[in-house]
C-alpha cells in the first residue's frame, strides 16, 4: 500500500471501510508520507473497531451519529456531519414520485461498487 500510494503522489487519503481506515494509520507510522486522512462513513452507525482508527477527519451522514463516535475514541473535533454524497438528480421532488429517468441515473458514467461485509461461518 506504501509503495502505491508514494508512487501515484497522491495528497489525500479517504477510506470508505473500517478496515482500510485501521490500516492506514499503521502503514503510515513506519513509512510517513504528507497525506491528510479522512473516512466517509455511509451506514447510520458506528462501526466496530473504529476505536482502532487514527485519521484526520470523519465525515458522517448525521450529526445525530457523532455521540456514537466519540464513545469509540473519535476525537469530536474530527467529526463533521456532512451528509451521504449522492446525485443532485434525487433531490427534485416530483408529484407520485422520482423515476429513474428524470432522476438522471442514464446520464451518470457506468460505476462498479464493490460492497462487502464480514460473517463468520462453523465448519464442523
Amino acid at each position: 500500500m506504501y509503495q502505491y500510494m508514494a508512487k501515484g503522489k497522491f495528497d489525500t487519503v479517504i477510506c470508505t471501510h473500517v478496515l482500510s481506515a485501521v490500516m492506514l494509520p499503521h502503514m503510515h507510522k513506519p513509512f510517513p508520507l504528507a497525506l491528510k486522512t479522512a473516512m466517509i462513513m455511509t451506514d447510520y452507525t458506528c462501526y466496530p473497531g473504529m476505536e482502532a482508527t487514527d485519521l484526520q477527519m470523519y465525515f458522517i451522514p448525521d450529526g445525530s451519529l457523532a455521540e456514537e463516535f466519540v464513545k469509540r475514541g473519535i476525537a469530536r473535533e474530527k467529526i463533521a456531519a456532512a451528509g451521504i454524497p449522492v446525485c443532485r438528480g434525487f433531490y427534485k421532488k416530483k408529484p407520485g414520485g422520482l423515476s429513474v429517468t428524470e432522476a438522471a441515473v442514464k446520464k451518470l458514467p457506468m460505476a462498479l461498487i464493490n460492497a462487502s461485509g464480514s460473517c463468520s461461518r462453523k465448519e464442523n
